[in-house]
């Protein structure tokens, strides 16, 4: 059996590579290859470990020998792959769900204290030499604060469980109900509304609708500050006018499906 890791993967322990070669014939490539050479590959493997930099869709599983047996994505997402195309032709397709729910949650907390807290100010003016200048950095803490979070799937119920051990209020939109120990369920609309201010909200919440449920948004609220993180990106109110119509569209749109 020949196990083919067909290109550049950001994350793949030699752990894994020693596993797989305990199993059968281990080749791995370590680029991003054309189409026709990605073809090539395929058709010379039977079981084929592929991440998103390579499409592997209709025509090329028709181009190939059906020597192919499976198609493994390293990763939660799968969409770089037909299935469809796959099941029709009896390769099965795996991915790895839940992979990075962890790492996602711990990093909007990561970004929120960042945020909150002016950290990349801070470390600016200590290298600067302005190690004596506190007034920008004196802000309240997360403890009592309410984060809003739309979309309660791994990573959002996650990052719920995190932000009850910060002693913060946990307010959420689900698309079907779902009871989750010390988050209070609401609608989309209130949600909005209870996370950031009221010249905002309008926008907000027709900008977010024809996206939602395939995004997750966590908010900040507090008296002087609401920061959103749209999967990791941090948005001043200040600046959300500003961003809204080329850095939102554009992280949302990597995010659809």
């Amino acid at each position: 059996m020949k196990i083919t890791k067909l290109n550049h993967i950001e994350y793949f322990p030699d752990s894994l590579r020693h596993s797989l070669r305990e199993i059968g014939q281990y080749v791995e490539y370590d680029d991003v290859p054309s189409v026709q050479e990605a073809a090539r590959r395929l058709a010379e493997t039977d079981i084929a470990i592929v991440e998103w930099s390579v499409t592997v869709d209709r025509s090329m599983l028709e181009a190939i020998p059906r020597r192919l047996k499976h198609i493994i994505a390293p990763l939660a997402d799968y969409s770089h792959i037909d299935c469809e195309a796959a099941k029709e032709m009896g390769i099965t397709v795996a991915n790895c769900p839940g992979a990075t729910t962890i790492a996602v949650a711990e990093h909007l907390f990561a970004l929120l204290g960042a945020v909150n807290r002016q950290i990349l100010m801070a470390d600016r003016l200590v290298r600067e030499g302005k190690r004596d200048y506190y007034g920008p950095f004196m802000h309240v803490e997360l403890k009592g604060k309410t984060l809003g979070i739309l979309g309660l799937g791994d990573i959002g119920a996650y990052a719920a469980a995190i932000a009850r051990g910060f002693n913060m209020q946990v307010i959420a939109h689900n698309r079907s109900p779902k009871a989750l120990p010390g988050v209070n369920m609401v609608d989309m609309e209130t949600l909005l509304k209870g996370v950031c201010p009221e010249e905002v909200f309008n926008a907000l919440f027709s900008f977010l609708g024809p996206f939602f449920p395939c995004i997750a948004v966590f908010a900040l609220r507090k008296e002087e500050f609401c920061g959103w993180l749209i999967r990791g990106f941090p948005l001043r109110t200040s600046e959300f006018s500003k961003v809204r119509a080329k850095v939102a569209p554009g992280i949302l749109h990597k995010l659809r499906g």
